[in-house]
């Protein structure tokens, strides 16, 4: 199905590829390359950021997403959202 989504994606058809890589990230929300593939097919910015936050949950050390991510604006990746000390 990624393969799929994949080839949906790199023929323009985003719409196509989205419905796929969101089944299969509710399905695998272990899979790094879906949710590379759902960022870069993403209907919006919030979904984008989403997507990219997650994957570099899975993968701190991808570079290429955050660096999409930074680029996004200065919103903390989740985990560092989740690890940041809160006010009282």
């Amino acid at each position: 199905m990624l393969q799929r989504a994949i080839a949906l994606a790199k023929a323009g058809d985003s719409a196509a590829a989205r419905v796929l890589l969101r089944q299969i990230v509710a399905e695998q929300p272990d899979n790094g390359p879906a949710w590379a593939w759902l960022a870069h097919c993403a209907e919006t910015v919030s979904e984008r950021r989403r997507a990219l936050e997650y994957l570099l949950i899975l993968n701190p050390e991808h570079e290429a997403s955050r660096r999409a991510l930074e680029d996004l604006g200065d919103e903390k990746p989740a985990k560092e959202k989740l690890l940041a000390p809160q006010p009282f």
